[in-house]
């Protein structure tokens, strides 16, 4: 019997789960096809999902840890380790892209980072019906729902970077004074951690300052999708079709059952199934909504047109450097999953990007010498995000996405590399960097616009000349936002989700 669906959803992060929370409230007949599996974390087993799958830890992160691996001299499509791994990676081109798998998508794995663009009138001057004043209400209704705050210094977080750096020399815990939100469940009481009920029989603890990192949360203290957005829309008639993996879609001609099929491989059997729906929402990720487009559109031949499609790809200027401190007092892989902002008290400049310390929390689940371990603890990740020019273009070779991108017409790279060695210079010991472009942020690629000659997505979200078919997540970004985009891409997906519903009705 076929499956039809009034919308379908491709993806359960940041863009599918706000899309689909949205959609189930107001009563539509919607599913999720998500290619990973739900992770096996407190809340999860609160909500009763039977079939989970732990983070990978130790010698698992051997053979879970990715998903797939995506290069040049791999085979099409990339090379395929474990269905069950939390990353995937790309090798694609002039830049070198990380995203994450699973139900809830890069939310496992994010910062925990809440805040809106760092760009001043991000949303102006993109399409006529799209502004900073439209997409406002959707930035404070999902950073409500997220449930996060800027942490205080009475919170006695280990390294917080504005405490760590309240009166330093030549540096600031902070940018400008703005500290965004972080979605972490803190303690009521400082130096405590209880398990509590969230609400609606939601399990999860408060943050011991040892949970929450790259790895994933498993006990919950930092705000997920899966428990945040997707509980509550499956108590509503949400399905999340977890382990079935997209592979095209199909504007169907030959079926009056719906106006799109979608093709996906059920990764518990093995088999090829299709999906049909009147609306597909594509919230994939932005390479592999982008691999999903062009795999359609170039060799099933499923959609046609999109000449704009793959142009504008940007990688939210993403730099990271290790600042190897070697602080023998210190253990930075405590606190939150990112220690907070980070500035040059003076010299500072207006387009400085946003940079923030992120210690490796969770470390004990790394398989390595206990003396690597140990030195690893000792040092930051410096993550830098700026605007880039979003002027990259992604296609398709051989069934691979291919990436062009020049990094030194980037004005953003130049900066953020005279930040890092003002900060290796000033504190005397060695922040190391990595030439070769690579974003945890890729952005664009099927942007919004007001026609299909410099566009993929119209004022409403929907494909130029696809009835039906909308992108809900980064690749519809117009532009890089400057700082953690998880917020940005949540505001779209909620503002396409409701004009949905207002054309609906």
């Amino acid at each position: 019997m076929a499956r039809v669906h009034e919308v379908l959803i491709i993806g359960s992060g940041f863009g599918g789960s706000i899309a689909a929370a949205r959609l189930a409230e107001a009563g539509v007949d919607v599913a999720i096809l998500e290619r990973g599996p739900w992770r096996d974390t407190l809340p999860v087993q609160s909500m009763g999902i039977p079939n989970r799958i732990r983070y990978p830890a130790g010698l698992q992160l051997a053979t879970r840890g990715f998903k797939r691996i995506n290069g040049r001299l791999l085979p099409r499509g990339g090379l395929t380790l474990s269905r069950y791994g939390l990353f995937e990676s790309f090798s694609a081109g002039d830049v070198s892209v990380l995203c994450a798998s699973g139900v809830g998508g890069g939310s496992h794995v994010y910062t925990a980072l809440n805040d809106r663009p760092r760009v001043s009138g991000y949303w102006d001057g993109h399409h006529p019906d799209v502004s900073n004043d439209v997409l406002e209400p959707h930035y404070e209704r999902v950073m409500a729902e997220m449930g996060g705050r800027p942490p205080r210094l009475e919170d006695a977080i280990p390294n917080l970077t504005a405490s760590r750096y309240r009166g330093h020399d030549w540096l600031q815990g902070g940018d400008g004074g703005r500290q965004p939100a972080h979605a972490v469940q803190y303690p009521e009481i400082p130096g405590t951690s209880r398990e509590i009920d969230w609400g609606e029989g939601i399990r999860r603890r408060e943050a011991d300052w040892k949970d929450g990192g790259l790895l994933g949360s498993r006990f919950g203290t930092k705000t997920t999708l899966d428990f945040a957005f997707l509980a509550p829309a499956m108590r509503r008639g949400l399905r999340v079709l977890d382990l079935h993996e997209a592979i095209s879609v199909h504007r169907c001609r030959q079926t009056n059952l719906a106006r799109y099929s979608v093709q996906a491989k059920n990764l518990y059997t093995g088999q090829v199934e299709a999906f049909y729906a009147d609306h597909v929402m594509l919230a994939a990720g932005t390479m592999n909504t982008l691999r999903l487009l062009l795999v359609s559109r170039d060799e099933a031949r499923g959609l046609d047109g999109l000449p704009a499609l793959g142009r504008r790809f940007g990688t939210n200027g993403d730099h990271l450097a290790w600042w190897g401190m070697d602080d023998a007092e210190a253990d930075f892989s405590r606190g939150l999953p990112c220690h907070g902002p980070v500035a040059l008290r003076h010299g500072g400049r207006e387009d400085d990007p946003f940079m923030v310390e992120v210690g490796l929390i969770g470390v004990d689940a790394f398989p390595m010498p206990d003396r690597l371990r140990r030195r690893l603890r000792r040092g930051v990740m410096l993550v830098a995000m700026g605007a880039d020019l979003a002027d990259g273009r992604v296609s398709l070779r051989r069934g691979r996405l291919h990436v062009r991108y020049t990094r030194d017409a980037q004005p953003v790279y130049a900066r953020t590399e005279a930040l890092f060695r003002e900060i290796a210079a000033q504190s005397g010991k060695p922040v190391r960097m990595r030439r070769r472009p690579f974003t945890v942020h890729p952005l664009g690629g099927a942007v919004l616009g007001p026609s299909d000659a410099e566009s993929v997505v119209d004022g409403r979200g929907e494909v130029h000349g696809y009835p039906g078919l909308f992108i809900v997540d980064a690749a519809a970004l117009p532009a890089a936002p400057g700082g953690p985009p998880s917020m940005t891409i949540a505001a779209w997906s909620s503002f396409v989700a409701s004009r949905f519903l207002e054309d609906r009705t």
